[in-house]
């Protein structure tokens, strides 16, 4: 036991270095209200506190270190450990800490349960899930609110919507939250009748939606083209005041005037978000350049940039795409030279690709073979964009000869 304070003691010396060091990192002063010296190594309270700014800082190591050294654990030091490892990308280890915490007698709480399912849920551990659903049964959590939204959750993500709904409507409660749930998975799964049901259910039970529901019913709208609903449901945002508040909701409207073919309420949708945010700049060249409008694209981003906005890689990719089926050579030769003046010639695949594309497009295939061979990784995405380029101008045995090539690299690597 003595020895095991000692490793205890000396790893949270190890925490207020790392600590300091992270403030330094960040020119912050340590806050934390512990005087380190004199914390009791079996006091659980003061560890837990220790532990969870370990991971919280990223020093998942000196947490492991720290938690396998600590004398005493309760069902807050697992849950610590869980829900960081999951936060950094190890559902796996989570899952196994989860397992370890019952073997050792450690009851769960109904953060432990929320934890986990949400983990096993988003990293596709349907089975572990499932496993642990009946521990959740067996004590007698399944009616709190909080699991059975991580049950939700996962019931969706599933497919199992049917089963999710009858979970979801057998709860005595029903908050925000949970509808926002269940609103983003039904979304993402597109279901447009549950879809519909739920929007329903939401008013009969006077649900007060916020900006995030808003979000998840114009995403649902914009998904199955419901013009009308969508139309509702933007008229109901203007009322409730959210449109001027929340970015995230004018940009959903511009996505779904878009999906719509409405390029006018698009472009009213744009006018109305502060020329601060980049995010809907890039999707308003994206919708006009799929949109063959040249000269709106162009227009948008002159506007870019006299408020100092950079295009994003897929901007370009779309005004290069937009350059190949209008012929428009000259113009895309400036996009190339706009490219390259930001970087992003270099190393990224999907403008690569659009560029050999687009000289090839153009009938020249002297740059459109200079782009290739410049780039350090010939990709799929490269080679098919050349040979494209190559079957365009009518030289198939130059197609075949780098696909010949290609088939070498793939059994070369292979080997």
């Amino acid at each position: 036991m003595q020895s095991k304070r000692v490793i205890a003691s000396c790893a949270i010396r190890r925490y207020v270095t790392t600590l300091s060091h992270k403030c330094q990192q960040k020119s912050l002063q340590p806050t934390l209200p512990l005087d380190f010296c004199s914390v009791s190594n079996n006091d659980v309270y003061s560890l837990n506190r220790i532990l969870h700014d370990l991971v919280k800082y990223g020093s998942l190591t000196s947490a492991l270190h720290l938690f396998e050294e600590m004398p005493k654990r309760d069902v807050v030091t697992w849950n610590i450990m869980i829900s960081g490892y999951s936060h950094y990308g190890f559902p796996r280890k989570s899952v196994y800490l989860y397992n370890k915490m019952v073997s050792q007698g450690i009851r769960e709480n109904s953060s432990t349960f929320s934890f986990i399912l949400s983990i096993c849920a988003n990293a596709g551990l349907y089975k572990e899930g499932l496993e642990i659903l009946s521990r959740v049964v067996v004590l007698g959590f399944s009616m709190n609110l909080y699991i059975a939204s991580a049950l939700v959750n996962m019931y969706i993500q599933m497919g199992l919507t049917d089963v999710a709904f009858k979970v979801f409507y057998d709860l005595p409660k029903r908050n925000l939250p949970v509808w926002n749930l269940v609103l983003r998975g039904i979304c993402e799964a597109g279901k447009p009748n549950e879809f519909l049901r739920l929007y329903s259910d939401m008013k009969l039970e006077n649900v007060e939606p916020n900006g995030l529901t808003f979000c998840y019913l114009i995403r649902g709208c914009c998904i199955e083209r419901l013009i009308d609903k969508g139309r509702e449901i933007h008229s109901l945002v203007i009322k409730t005041g959210w449109l001027e508040s929340n970015i995230f909701l004018a940009n959903a409207l511009v996505d779904f005037y878009s999906a719509c073919g409405i390029l006018v309420d698009t472009n009213k949708a744009f006018q109305s978000i502060p020329p601060q945010d980049v995010i809907s700049w890039n999707s308003m060249v994206s919708i006009y350049a799929a949109n063959n409008l040249l000269h709106e694209a162009v227009q948008v981003l002159e506007e870019m940039r006299l408020w100092d906005k950079h295009p994003s890689a897929m901007s370009f990719v779309a005004l290069l795409n937009l350059s190949s089926r209008r012929k428009e050579l000259l113009f895309g030769k400036q996009m190339h030279s706009f490219v390259m003046k930001l970087g992003f010639d270099y190393g990224n695949v999907l403008i690569q690709s659009a560029l050999i594309d687009m000289y090839g497009k153009n009938d020249d295939i002297e740059n459109s073979v200079s782009v290739f061979q410049s780039n350090p990784i010939r990709s799929l995405e490269c080679c098919n964009s050349m040979m494209t380029s190559l079957l365009h101008l009518g030289v198939p045995q130059d197609v075949f000869e780098l696909f010949s090539w290609m088939v070498c690299e793939i059994l070369r690597l292979m080997k």
